[in-house]
C-alpha cells in the first residue's frame, strides 16, 4: 500500500484548528495530531525578551543583566522613564512591575511597546528563574530562563561606517569612552597606554557585592581573578 504523507487540517466550530499526519498501521489508517491552534485565543502582551544591550532574544539570564521586553500593551501609552534625581532604580514604574522567583526587579523604562528592567542579583546560584511581569493594564505574563554566572555583552550604539587609516570599517562597534571622556572612534582613537571605559551588561557578580537597582556613582574595578563564562 502507498500512503502519501500529507497533513490534514480541520477547523471546529469554536475556532480551534488541528493539523494531523496520516499513518498506516497494517490495514488501519490512523491520523496522528501534530499541532493545535486556537484562532480566537487572546495573544499574550509579551512578544519577546531580549538582551538590553543588542536586543538578541534570550533563553538564559545572568544576575544583574539588563533586559528589554517587547510587546503590546505592556506599559503606559506615555513612556515612563527613570527620574534623573533617583538614587536607585524603582521596582514599579508607570504601573509596571516584575519579579524573578518572587524577587522584585528594578524597572528602568516602561512604555506600551517596551519595558527595560534589571535581573536581580539575588538569582545568582539558582539553576532557573521565572520572570513574572505585571502590566499597567492589570494583566501579566511569565517566562522561565536558565540562570548562568555571566554572559557579558557590550553596548552597541549604532552601526559605524568609517575609515581607519587605509582600512574601511563597516561593522557594529561597541560604545567605548577614552580617558578624556570623549567617545572612541576611528577618528578619535585612545592614546596608547591610557585607560578606556567599556560599557557592558551581564557581568554577574563581578566587582564584589553589587546591589540590585543601585545607581553607581563611580566605576568599580573588577577582581583580578575574575573570569567570565
Amino acid at each position: 500500500n502507498t500512503l502519501t504523507n500529507v497533513a490534514h487540517v480541520a477547523l471546529d466550530g469554536t475556532g480551534k484548528a488541528s493539523a494531523a499526519i496520516p499513518s498506516l498501521i497494517g490495514s488501519s489508517l490512523l491520523l496522528a495530531s501534530v499541532a493545535q491552534l486556537d484562532l480566537f485565543a487572546p495573544s499574550p502582551a509579551l512578544s519577546c525578551a531580549t538582551d538590553g544591550v543588542d536586543y538578541a532574544p534570550l533563553t538564559r539570564v545572568a544576575p544583574g543583566q539588563l533586559l528589554s521586553l517587547f510587546g503590546e500593551g505592556l506599559g503606559p501609552d506615555f513612556p515612563a522613564t527613570l527620574p534623573t534625581a533617583a538614587g536607585s532604580v524603582p521596582v514599579t514604574l508607570g504601573g509596571v512591575s516584575a519579579t524573578f522567583n518572587e524577587t522584585a526587579a528594578p524597572i528602568l523604562y516602561a512604555a506600551s511597546g517596551q519595558v527595560n528592567l534589571q535581573v536581580p542579583y539575588e538569582v545568582a546560584g539558582q539553576s532557573s528563574v521565572t520572570m513574572k511581569v505585571n502590566y499597567t493594564s492589570g494583566g501579566s505574563d511569565t517566562l522561565t530562563f536558565t540562570v548562568v554566572n555571566s554572559q557579558p555583552n557590550a553596548f552597541v550604539p549604532s552601526p559605524v561606517f568609517a575609515s581607519c587609516g587605509s582600512s574601511l570599517t563597516s561593522s557594529v562597534l561597541p560604545l567605548v569612552v577614552n580617558a578624556d571622556f570623549t567617545v572612541n572612534s576611528c577618528a578619535n582613537p585612545a592614546v596608547r597606554g591610557t585607560s578606556i571605559y567599556l560599557f557592558v551588561s551581564g557581568l554577574g557578580l563581578a566587582g564584589g557585592t553589587p546591589v540590585t537597582g543601585a545607581i553607581a556613582t563611580a566605576a568599580t574595578p573588577l577582581a583580578t581573578d575574575y573570569f567570565v563564562d
